[in-house]
């Protein structure tokens, strides 16, 4: 649509109405019919962005407000319409759903008295196909309307919505969880004024169909994620509940139809797991302590070959390694030396079972490296080839990342130590950043964790010093080049490799200040100032921390 928005006027918008609505509302193919509601996504999303730049260069025109009524009462009805050939999860009720939250983002408050009335008609029907209806248009407007008129809405739709999470009809449910998934993101404060009657429902609601079950996992990891509790917090409100939500989590990842309804709710409550077990005071030290037993167990079992789920065994390797790293950097201090080495061992014999290094094993060495500290170096040689593999392994950006956040946790742990396998880390992360096809996200933390290394052996790194600084030199070139107005991702990045930057420099004085950092730095200067010249041009819409980074920088080169 960005491409001929504005070509279209009002009587184009009206042609292009009569044929879409007209195929929504008629035609049996589900594919064209989702098709058609497409178009309005896309009108909506162009006008959302044209909303949110405010642009005389590219203004809205308010296609979405003109078509809005017809719009909506043909998306309501489509609520309703049965999809049983279809593909997925992508309905035509789904679809008519998501336009309808696109409309509400643009037209803010004035969808919801339609909405309001829609669902008054619909959600006590015996029909299950109208109480769900009802469920999709209310879950379409969460993120439109202003935020205290949507707190009201929701305070006084929660009852019913968690009496609907026991509703007859498996579908109805199934929204209802949704509902809450959205609800724990946006409006998790509306959750935590009725703390106990939620989780006491989430709960019960664990041991229902698997994309019912997979819902509530979501919505319950959701909501760890707003509340965003520190780590051994003395307030946790989760914990008069820990010990039954880890139980049924774990069950859950062990149900016999956990890969069933085309949802994978082992993966999903593992992954809440593993979110709970961050957030949980050390007052559940024995539970945890229980469940760390517990995994190592089942990892045994895979190695073994005595696992009993047939056809899932690298699944569920995974899934247990990704439960290792939060219980192993929660209970650091516990971790015996016995322990230790079983870990070492299952993780590496995993990565042997496969003939590959895979993400979840490389987290739980993180976790290990994170909860021995200095007590993990007796594991260092053993685990650097396959870490040195995971560097090396650009092509797989996720894998790579972690194992770049892997040596970073090394300089934390090991200090000075880690100087012993400067050589064979060192060039893998500068082929990182020479790489013009390695995924760019990878750059700003592979500069960041070079500079720590600098900062922290400081002389032992002089060999590599000066490769470092010519790569510098050629990302802020890159980091100052004007980025597309239409890739908000992009600019995004440029600002974190401007701040990463910085710091690196800062970090490379201070590690070379008794190695004449003003001869190390002289052929750089220039290019350093005409940086910081650039970047501080736009100094009202600079950050403030990184505005105090940028200062510093200029006073320790004025120092040096």
């Amino acid at each position: 649509m960005r491409c001929f928005y504005d070509c279209v006027d009002v009587a184009c918008l009206e042609q292009i109405a009569t044929v879409t609505f007209d195929i929504i509302k008629s035609d049996d193919d589900e594919k064209i019919v989702l098709l058609a509601i497409e178009v309005w996504c896309s009108i909506c999303d162009e006008e959302i962005l044209r909303l949110e730049k405010n642009s005389l260069d590219s203004p809205c025109k308010n296609f979405i407000a003109a078509a809005s009524d017809p719009l909506m009462r043909i998306l309501l009805e489509s609520l309703k319409r049965n999809s049983p050939e279809s593909e997925g999860d992508w309905t035509i009720p789904i679809a008519a759903s998501c336009c309808i939250s696109l409309i509400s983002q643009i037209l803010k408050d004035i969808v919801v008295d339609p909405i309001l009335n829609y669902i008054a008609a619909n959600l006590m029907s015996s029909d299950w196909n109208c109480r769900n209806a009802a469920l999709l248009s209310f879950v379409a407007i969460i993120k439109g309307p202003n935020k205290s008129r949507m707190q009201e809405l929701l305070r006084n739709a929660l009852n019913a919505l968690l009496s609907l999470l026991r509703d007859s009809k498996e579908e109805v449910r199934e929204t209802a969880a949704w509902i809450f998934s959205k609800i724990a993101t946006d409006y998790g404060d509306i959750l935590i004024q009725a703390f106990d009657a939620v989780i006491k429902a989430w709960i019960n609601v664990l041991a229902d169909k698997p994309r019912v079950s997979n819902q509530i996992c979501i919505a319950l990891y959701n909501f760890i994620e707003f509340i965003k509790l520190p780590e051994d917090s003395d307030n946790n409100i989760f914990s008069p509940y820990i010990k039954e939500l880890l139980y049924n989590l774990w069950s859950n990842g062990f149900r016999h139809d956990a890969f069933e309804g085309g949802v994978n709710l082992a993966n999903t409550s593992f992954i809440t797991l593993s979110s709970l077990v961050h957030c949980a005071g050390m007052e559940e030290f024995g539970m945890l302590s229980d469940l760390l037993k517990s995994v190592v167990r089942e990892l045994e079992a895979t190695v073994a070959g005595t696992f009993q789920i047939t056809g899932k065994l690298q699944h569920y390797q995974g899934y247990f390694c990704s439960c290792l790293q939060p219980l192993l950097t929660k209970l650091a201090k516990h971790i015996t030396v016995p322990m230790a080495e079983n870990i070492v061992n299952l993780v590496i014999s995993s990565f042997q079972m496969r003939s590959a290094v895979y993400e979840e094993g490389v987290m739980a060495f993180a976790g290990l490296i994170a909860g021995l500290g200095s007590k993990f170096l007796p594991y260092v040689e053993r685990f650097a080839p396959y870490l040195a593999h995971s560097l090396d392994s650009r092509s797989d950006s996720l894998l790579c990342k972690l194992a770049i956040n892997c040596v970073a946790e090394l300089n934390r742990s090991l200090g000075t130590e880690v100087s012993k396998y400067l050589t064979e880390f060192i060039p893998l992360l500068m082929n990182i950043l020479k790489d013009p096809e390695a995924e760019r996200s990878l750059k700003p933390i592979t500069i960041g964790v070079l500079s720590d290394l600098a900062l922290l052996v400081k002389e032992i790194f002089g060999p590599h010093i000066n490769q470092l600084l010519e790569l510098l030199r050629s990302a802020s070139a890159l980091a100052v080049e004007p980025p597309d107005d239409d890739d908000p991702d992009l600019e995004e990045y440029l600002q974190d490799l401007k701040e990463c930057i910085v710091e690196s420099y800062t970090e490379l004085i201070y590690g070379f200040e008794k190695s004449h950092p003003e001869v190390l730095l002289q052929p750089y200067l220039e290019g350093i100032f005409k940086f910081l010249t650039i970047i501080t041009k736009d100094y009202g819409n600079l950050n403030i921390n990184f505005i105090k980074s940028i200062c510093g920088l200029i006073g320790d080169l004025t120092n040096v």
